[in-house]
């Protein structure tokens, strides 16, 4: 266990608050120069949000994380279950890049309004990786889509034919 002063508490515990409710923000636009003419971002950018909507019927939401992506970009990954079944809606984070030593094919398709490439274990057959073909998106954020686990690949295209996208800021 650390130990800390009561003074160091206090900052420690209000830099937290600050950081989850926002405060000292700018109505500058995201991205834009902090005042002090430094070159960081007065705010931090958010990666589009993305949604399976509906989403299939029995998946409940039990994990959400924030991505810090480097340059005041902030990524996100929301899991959620049915039983042994996953789903993992992720912006920003490389998913892709963590998969690299199982032995995926890819192939691309177009699902509803999007085209995605698709890439599913041959080691691993239950894991399907989808990841959207998007030209207008940047990096950072430029990795989005879903990952499933033991979900069939009939239900993983109707999921992507419902997925949408919704920029930020």
């Amino acid at each position: 266990m650390v130990t800390m002063a009561r003074g160091t508490q206090v900052v420690v515990w209000t830099a937290m608050l600050c950081a989850l409710t926002g405060c000292g923000q700018t109505n500058e636009p995201s991205g834009a120069p902090a005042q002090d003419g430094s070159t960081r971002p007065a705010t931090f950018v958010r990666c589009p949000q993305v949604f399976v909507r509906p989403m299939p019927r029995g998946f409940h939401p039990t994990y959400r994380v924030l991505n810090s992506l480097g340059n005041q970009h902030m990524g996100f990954v929301h899991v959620y279950r049915r039983g042994r079944q996953q789903i993992q809606l992720f912006s920003g984070p490389d998913l892709l890049d963590k998969l690299e030593d199982l032995d995926l094919t890819s192939h691309r398709s177009n699902f509803g309004p999007h085209r995605f490439t698709v890439w599913h274990g041959k080691v691993t057959p239950e894991l399907y990786l989808a990841v959207l073909d998007d030209a207008a998106l940047r990096p950072p954020c430029d990795n989005i889509g879903l990952l499933t686990r033991h979900v069939a690949a009939r239900s993983l295209a109707r999921m992507l034919g419902d997925f949408v996208v919704v920029p930020t800021g």
